[in-house]
């Protein structure tokens, strides 16, 4: 017993033991740094908003400046055959991308300094927004490129459409033109800069929604400048911590010696805040040409936060959401759109996991525990079914109205054929007025070419009231737009109705350039009036202002020959013959004053032609 008291006695004894030595971490190692590079982003991306700010108030002041520096606006050289300079912008930040990498979304793009604002908001506010990572919506960027920039191409391929020749926008008058209105762009960046990154993580837009991304994310893989890394990395993960584009830096940087991620934004935060300094941005291999360092590195894999059924659900809601709002009612932008979609794909997956999952949380709020739902879970419920409704009915609206804007296109194309022409004509336009009725009916919002497309048809199927209605709703809706004023008045002139189109085209010409239109119009009803001294003058106003065609010529003609004027009547027949050599009515016009003063030979000349040209009167 005294002996193995000794014993314990003994072994509780302070002996010193020998312990590896394992390197330690101080507490400036443990705590991560503040990035060094943020503050330089912030002001750079600061400047970028003054300076589009300047060019906003220099087109204000000066009525005309460079075209907006903007890659939407490559959509227009690729459609148009426009080149200004957003579409050379586009190009120089692809070739940049494609040999120091994505430095110009990092740097360079507005919707990711909103982005990247919010995410300073929450932070300070102690949220940390989740990433979201899923498989199948990472395609959405590709795929949205294709559909903004080869998908045209592509179109007018398979329909024999020629391409546009190429003609120079550098400098335009129209600034705002391409650019939804005030409201539409704050909610634009509302979703597409804030909401996103609450719901889906940092660079959520970029990461599953961003058109531009489509195409420099594959091309970064070709970049030979990329974030390095030295043997000092100890795998510490404050790389990782930082980074706000979700790259798992500390893992790519341990597999391949690289950032490999196409993610990477060049922001240079995991650089910064490296406590050893081993990471560094630096030229060498490309991230298509990596090569793994370990065997862990071909075992590892990335992690989804969704099953496979899941990620199809989630595909189908963001195709479903995409399709239904994009355009409609005339407001809702391509960018708005995608943002729209792919929230909507999250959030409704949470809804359906309600059905299936007895936890369900959406980040803060807990929906559903243990099989029952939450107060916020019933809210969120029936917020997602409201949402789901009015989904289902802008799809059916946005299908109705693109069916009837189709047949009313082919309407106007079958018109120009000999043979059949008119009964496929009322046919297509038959067609196209129930779609368009439907959206007219049924629509939450009016729109400029639902209403105008109705005017038309109902002008074609001689319903001047009905036309005159859709009319009026027109330049309601479009106060500045001269078009619908230019029809209104031919139509109220149609029906007798002078003064009231003299007043109606009057107005369209304060809202036009100085192009003669106006005046033109203005002439023919003058001479319908009997107005014939105006209306001469009027044809007249219309060559000076540069509408010096074969129309134009004939009308001033008719004006001047109940005046007396003959002479002068043949002149402009004549000219309207030499622009038009077809216009028969021209030719016979001419024929019969040339008869009448005399000149058989000549007036028979153009009598014959008008028998074989046999155009119609205009």
């Amino acid at each position: 017993m005294q002996q193995l008291t000794a014993s314990l006695t003994l072994s509780c004894t302070p002996v010193s033991v020998s312990l590896p030595v394992v390197p330690g971490r101080t507490s400036a190692a443990r705590t991560v740094a503040k990035s060094k590079a943020s503050p330089w982003r912030a002001a750079v991306l600061i400047l970028i908003h003054l300076l589009v700010i300047a060019h906003v108030v220099q087109w204000l002041v000066t009525g005309r400046t460079v075209s907006p520096v903007e890659p939407s606006e490559a959509i227009e050289t690729v459609k148009h055959g426009y080149v200004n300079a957003g579409f050379i912008f586009f190009v120089a930040a692809l070739l940049g991308t494609l040999v120091l990498g994505r430095f110009f979304c990092g740097w360079g793009c507005h919707v990711v300094a909103y982005q990247d604002l919010c995410g300073w908001l929450l932070r300070k506010m102690s949220i940390r927004p989740k990433p979201f990572r899923s498989r199948l919506l990472i395609f959405v960027p590709l795929g949205a490129a294709l559909y903004m920039f080869v998908w045209p191409q592509v179109y007018m391929w398979l329909y024999g459409i020629p391409r546009p020749p190429s003609t120079s926008h550098l400098t335009t008058a129209q600034f705002w033109k391409t650019f939804p209105g005030p409201a539409i762009a704050a909610l634009t960046f509302a979703v597409c800069g804030f909401l996103i990154v609450y719901l889906l993580g940092n660079k959520g837009f970029c990461t599953y929604a961003c058109p531009y991304g489509g195409f420099f994310g594959p091309i970064e893989q070709l970049a030979l400048g990329r974030i390095r890394v030295t043997d000092a990395c100890q795998g510490c993960g404050h790389c990782t911590s930082v980074c706000t584009s979700n790259v798992r830096v500390h893992q790519e940087v341990r597999d391949f010696g690289m950032v490999v991620d196409p993610g990477c934004m060049k922001c240079f935060d995991c650089v910064t805040v490296c406590p050893n300094d081993a990471l560094y941005y630096g030229f060498g291999r490309p991230a298509v040409a990596k090569q793994r360092r370990t065997a862990r590195a071909t075992r590892s894999s990335k992690r989804y936060d969704f099953t496979w059924p899941e990620e199809v659900v989630m595909a189908v809601v963001f195709l479903a959401t995409f399709f239904s709002f994009r355009g409609l009612y005339e407001l809702i932008p391509f960018l708005l759109s995608l943002g729209m979609a792919v929230i909507s794909a999250y959030l409704v997956l949470q809804a359906v996991r309600l059905l299936y999952r007895p936890n369900v949380r959406l980040h803060l709020w807990q929906l559903q525990y243990h099989g029952r739902l939450s107060p916020t879970g019933v809210c969120f419920a029936g917020i997602m079914l409201g949402w789901a409704a009015l989904t289902a009915h802008s799809g059916l609206v946005r299908y109705h109205m693109w069916r009837g804007l189709t047949l009313f296109d082919q309407a106007e194309v079958v018109s120009g054929d000999a043979t059949g022409a008119n009964r496929r004509v009322n046919e297509a336009s038959a067609r196209s007025l129930a779609h368009l009725a439907f959206c007219d009916r049924w629509g939450l919002i009016d729109t400029e070419a639902v209403n105008m497309k109705l005017a038309w048809l109902y002008i074609l199927r001689d319903e001047p009231a009905k036309a005159e209605h859709h009319l009026r709703r027109v330049i309601t809706l479009a106060p500045r737009q001269a078009e619908p004023r230019y029809v209104y008045g031919d139509l109220l002139a149609e029906h007798g109705r002078f003064e009231e189109a003299v007043t109606v085209i009057r107005q369209a010409g304060r809202l036009d350039d100085r192009n003669g239109r106006a005046a033109f119009n203005l002439g023919r009803v003058y001479g319908r009036m009997g107005r014939y001294a105006e209306a001469a003058g009027a044809f007249r106003q219309a060559i000076d202002e540069g509408l010096d065609t074969a129309e134009v010529r004939y009308n001033l003609a008719n004006a001047l020959t109940p005046l007396g004027r003959t002479d002068e009547a043949v002149e402009h027949l004549a000219r309207a013959v030499a622009l038009r050599p077809d216009f028969a009515v021209a030719h016979h016009n001419l024929g019969v004053l040339l008869l009448e003063r005399g000149e058989q030979a000549e007036g028979t000349k153009h009598l014959e032609r008008a028998a074989e040209s046999a155009e119609p009167a205009r």
